[in-house]
């Protein structure tokens, strides 16, 4: 059953003895007209997307892309890894002004890398001595019993991806005449009126890893959100010291 929907708006009074047509007992035109002209205007000023039972629901447009870009989908200005271990490395790579760098590590050669991470607050200096500080060092490869422990296990073992890339440069540190793996860099450029926060930055991160397929990479790993109890855990045990 259609049921015509209209509103109910109030009906032009006219003072007593007007000569319009109206006063004189004709069809009463003039409301109708207003009527119907203020209901269509109404109903074009609403959503279109509304129907008569429920409200629209706003969708971004396919396809959904992150409103930024990186640069280029190009790593640049490789550096090997024990560079990251000496007192003074060069910019971008020790200092973080914009929060907007992401970085690779991986061996020469190799199409997959062994990690891709994100810096937002520490540089990528930080963020790399601070994953791989107990199995690299300055000079190169360490050769320790935890190296010796972490080189005997398999990529399986653990979700964590950091850990998976400690147990990754442990193998290399063990197998005879391993090149020094190295470290690049991109930077993210975010849409004017969006801010560069790390979630924004986090889901670069995520679609790179997503695309190069990492040695490192757990697809069931939310490393954000890792990364950040980790850090709230490190907050709470400083605060029970």
């Amino acid at each position: 059953m259609n049921t015509r929907i209209s509103e109910d708006w109030p009906e032009i009074r006219h003072p007593g003895r007007c000569p319009c047509a109206e006063c004189r007992g004709g069809r009463r035109a003039l409301d109708r007209i207003a009527n119907a002209s203020l209901s269509a205007a109404l109903r074009h000023a609403q959503n279109r997307g509304e129907s008569d039972f429920e409200a629209a629901v706003p969708s971004p447009t396919p396809p959904l892309c992150p409103p930024g870009t990186f640069s280029g989908w190009q790593w640049t200005e490789a550096l090997d890894l024990t560079e990251m271990f000496r007192e003074t490395v060069k910019a971008p790579f020790s200092t973080n002004n914009s929060g907007n760098l992401l970085y690779r590590i991986y061996e020469v050669g190799s199409e997959r890398p062994l990690y891709i991470g994100m810096a937002y607050r520490n540089s990528i200096q930080y963020e790399v001595v601070d994953h791989l500080d107990s199995v690299f060092k300055r000079q190169g490869f360490s050769n320790n019993e935890t190296v010796r422990a972490l080189a005997a296990l398999d990529l399986d073992s653990t979700g964590s991806e950091i850990d998976k890339l400690r147990i990754l440069i442990s193998k290399l540190g063990q197998a005879t005449g391993s090149p020094i793996p190295k470290v690049a860099y991109g930077r993210v450029t975010e849409k004017a009126g969006y801010p560069l926060d790390a979630k924004l930055l986090h889901a670069f991160e995520a679609t790179l890893q997503v695309l190069e397929r990492p040695k490192s990479y757990s697809g069931s790993t939310r490393t954000f959100e890792e990364s950040l109890a980790d850090a709230a855990d490190s907050v709470l045990d400083d605060m029970s010291a």
